[in-house]
């Protein structure tokens, strides 16, 4: 998968587009959306952490460093805690099946 089109997919934009769908348009297919919007918003987030390297960026498009922990670390906090409570339909932890 090119990681442009994976940047795309998982954008605030997308989730957004989605929480429309559901809240507004009330739209069936949509109704049971807001953990996928969830999931979007983190990684958005993420990828914009770890792939931004211009110093004049803000919040999460600066680069990670020490200067902005108080940002990035609570965020990858979050995200550890968020991907090691994904379970399958099983209840099997993610992190933990094949």
């Amino acid at each position: 998968m090119k990681v442009n089109i994976a940047a795309q997919t998982l954008s605030e934009s997308v989730a957004s587009t989605i929480d429309f769908c559901r809240e507004d348009l009330k739209l069936p297919q949509f109704e049971v959306s807001a953990p996928t919007t969830e999931f979007i918003r983190l990684f958005d987030k993420i990828f914009d952490a770890l792939n931004y390297s211009n110093y004049l960026g803000r919040r999460f498009k600066c680069p990670i460093s020490l200067e902005s922990e108080n940002l990035w670390m609570p965020l990858f906090i979050k995200a550890i805690d968020y991907i090691s409570n994904i379970t399958l339909k099983d209840g099997t932890y993610i992190v933990k099946s094949r």
